[in-house]
């Protein structure tokens, strides 16, 4: 049989495309096909995994992971592996997953991980101390045994914490010792059986202003007033220029000095109280000042 060029053509591309005929006025599906349109091919999107043409890919929440849905005609053989998306986190079910500080499982905001962002607290002394207060260890000691006597009673979210003083020395500033620079996360009191922040991370606790006040005891009791601190501590958390700290802490003399901040103070005062004088920054070490305690890196991290 003779067939001219042109329709051989057609003969051959219904041969690939497996349509039933083609003449001079173009080529006709079977009874099973699709119209070939105007553009002759098939309108498919491949599903992951199938051979062929027209995958179809879609970014689903940042992630990046490749899904296909096919609407239309499928060809070729399954041959790949289906995409997954990773499950976003979820906050409580006790895995530490992606964007998770921590998980514990539980809805308890008073253990240290408040949904799922870690926090450390922070209290004031119910207690107040001449300067003789045994060097930076003795203030030291004074926080963490109050602490550990709170979580034996109406504060057991503190057993195993570790607390120190915000207080400097003429040779070590409080900065370097509750060694905190890197904690980012938030630092917290206790107030009405709740969580409260008092700052974000290192930087907001160690700046001028507080997002609430340091005036809560250990177990959440509150302390009202203009009362005074003991520091010897700027607001950034380094050691005051002068040498008024109570001789290193260790004195309750008339006769020495010791620089404090104000438990009702949100600006720098909270802990460097400022003025002209002596006087109105300090006070002398035979009067009794409360502590700021605060939670550093301990047995519980």
């Amino acid at each position: 049989m003779h067939v001219s060029y042109p329709y051989f053509r057609l003969y051959i591309l219904a041969a690939l495309m497996g349509v039933a005929s083609c003449d001079q006025n173009g080529c006709y599906p079977d009874q099973n096909g699709e119209s070939l349109g105007d553009s002759g091919l098939t309108s498919t999107t491949m599903a992951s995994g199938d051979t062929g043409t027209g995958f179809e890919s879609s970014d689903t929440e940042g992630l990046g992971e490749a899904t296909g849905t096919t609407t239309g005609t499928t060809t070729g053989t399954s041959t790949g592996t289906t995409s997954t998306i990773a499950p976003k986190p979820i906050c409580g079910n006790g895995s530490v997953e992606t964007d998770e500080q921590c998980d514990d499982g539980n809805d308890d905001n008073l253990d240290g991980c408040n949904k799922c962002v870690l926090q450390r607290f922070v209290f004031v002394t119910p207690a107040a101390y001449s300067g003789a207060l045994e060097g930076l260890d003795g203030a030291d000691e004074r926080c963490s045994s109050l602490a550990a006597m709170a979580a034996q009673g109406n504060a057991p979210w503190l057993n195993g914490k570790t607390f120190k003083a915000w207080l400097s020395d003429s040779s070590t500033s409080a900065s370097k010792r509750l060694g905190s620079t890197a904690f980012a996360e938030n630092y917290v009191k206790v107030e009405d059986g709740k969580v409260v922040r008092v700052a974000v991370g290192w930087v907001g606790l160690a700046s001028e202003t507080h997002l609430s006040r340091i005036n809560r005891l250990v177990a959440g009791g509150s302390v009202s007033g203009d009362q005074h601190v003991w520091t010897s501590t700027n607001h950034d958390g380094l050691a005051e220029v002068d040498t008024t700290n109570c001789g290193n802490w260790a004195s309750e003399s008339g006769n020495s000095w010791g620089r404090f901040g104000i438990i009702s103070q949100y600006n720098r005062k909270w802990t460097h109280n400022e003025g002209g004088s002596l006087s109105d920054y300090s006070v002398t070490c035979d009067g009794e000042r409360r502590l700021y305690c605060i939670e550093v890196a301990g047995q519980s991290d």
